[in-house]
């Protein structure tokens, strides 16, 4: 099913091009001969780490790329558009994706804050996937 809305896309660019496709939606492309070589590597998540995908409700590859930003920010809360950045997701789709893990504990509410003095605050939130399957995941 997948693949065949990663042809779908490609079709509708009107040039010759591929898209990939993981499980959760994200897309990337298109690419093409003349682009830059696509770098990636299959890895052993383990089992700790495909329980809390499951548990989440969330491919290994996404909790894979959580836990990596978890360590990156070492105990810093992060808002819901920080996590979209940082995933290179929508805004709407870190909201999204903070509600699946606050749900599933891989995230905790740590406050809020305000960038400037008009609108509403943005919730905070720190992470606890890196914890949740050791330090041990690469």
């Amino acid at each position: 099913m997948l693949a065949e809305a990663a042809v779908a896309h490609a079709e509708q660019t009107g040039a010759p091009c591929g898209f990939l496709m993981d499980e959760d939606g994200l897309m990337v492309g298109p690419l093409s001969a003349g682009s830059t070589p696509l770098r990636f590597t299959y890895r052993d998540h383990g089992p700790d780490l495909e329980r809390l995908a499951r548990r989440a409700g969330l491919s290994a590859a996404t909790i894979s790329r959580l836990a990596a930003l978890d360590r990156n920010l070492a105990g810093r809360p992060l808002s819901p558009g920080d996590l979209a950045a940082a995933m290179h997701i929508t805004d709407p789709s870190g909201r999204r994706l903070i509600r699946k893990l606050t749900a599933s504990g891989l995230a905790v509410p740590q406050g809020s804050a305000q960038a400037g003095r008009r609108g509403r605050p943005t919730n905070l939130y720190q992470l606890t996937i890196a914890a949740a399957i050791g330090e041990d995941v690469q």
